[in-house]
């Protein structure tokens, strides 16, 4: 699934990028992180990082990932 959306890069950004912030994901958490190593859309990228590990009606799990994501990402 990954590969067949990376094939519309960037084109589907704004939508993952809507997606993350209305209800987070551990696939869409992670696709935002492959997303970031590419140096694409990075501040965007970030903050819909820092808004899934934010919000609180997401699983603790998945929070917890967009956080290790997002202090990785921040210290490149």
């Amino acid at each position: 699934v990954t590969r067949f959306i990376e094939g519309y890069y960037p084109d589907f950004l704004p939508l993952l990028i809507d997606s993350v912030r209305r209800c987070p994901a551990m696939h869409t958490v992670w696709m935002i992180n492959r997303c970031l190593n590419a140096k694409q859309s990075r501040e965007e990228l970030l903050g819909a990082l820092k808004a899934a590990a934010d919000d609180h009606t997401a699983d603790k799990l998945i929070r917890d990932t967009a956080r290790e994501f997002l202090e990785y990402q921040q210290a490149r």
